[in-house]
């Protein structure tokens, strides 16, 4: 009896500590997984950041170098993990979208051509946008999450048609300067 006694103790002893080892492991992959999220979205936050500075201060020396250092954080985003990769799908079309309006900036002050958009307002937005990530993430409340998502995908929206609108500004100045061209010649 004794032994059964004791082998029966020294069974659930083991049970008991597999499942706290089990636990522990879960609660720990749970925790990496969130600081790698973190760390991912502030990456993006950061580069978004950078662009915006540069932007604001009117260096468009180095557009392709934002959508560069962007695409490179949504990238990381994607990678982070399954929340972070929802939150790169949202924002994935924000570094050509940025570079196109960066670069169709720089060409409209050369040529002295309206673009119908305001470019550093539109960083601007997109950059307050970013920073909601953040808070929203970790609050953990699925209802936050799903509304900063809503809003992220929405801003997307916003910065792809802004580029093309910009883009159509561009293309049109051109025509008209070469129409007006070839009226002189």
């Amino acid at each position: 009896m004794a032994f059964w006694n004791g082998a029966l103790g020294a069974f659930v002893g083991a049970l008991v500590a597999l499942v706290v080892v089990l636990l522990t492991g879960a609660m720990q992959r749970r925790q990496t997984r969130e600081s790698r999220e973190i760390e991912a979205i502030a990456g993006f936050i950061s580069a978004m950041g950078r662009a915006y500075e540069e932007i604001r201060a009117n260096d468009h020396s180095k557009p392709r170098e934002l959508m560069i250092t962007l695409l490179a954080s949504t990238v990381r985003l994607r990678l982070a993990s399954p929340g972070a990769s929802k939150i790169a799908a949202a924002v994935e079309a924000w570094p050509s979208a940025i570079e196109l309006l960066a670069a169709d900036e720089l060409t409209a002050q050369r040529r002295e051509v309206y673009l119908g958009v305001n470019v550093r307002m539109l960083i601007s937005d997109a950059y307050a946008k970013a920073l909601n990530v953040v808070p929203a993430w970790q609050s953990g409340n699925a209802a936050k999450k799903r509304k900063c998502l809503e809003e992220l995908k929405d801003m997307t929206q916003v910065l792809v048609e802004s580029a093309e609108t910009a883009e159509q500004a561009i293309r049109d100045s051109a025509r008209s300067s070469r129409e007006h061209s070839t009226a002189e010649a």
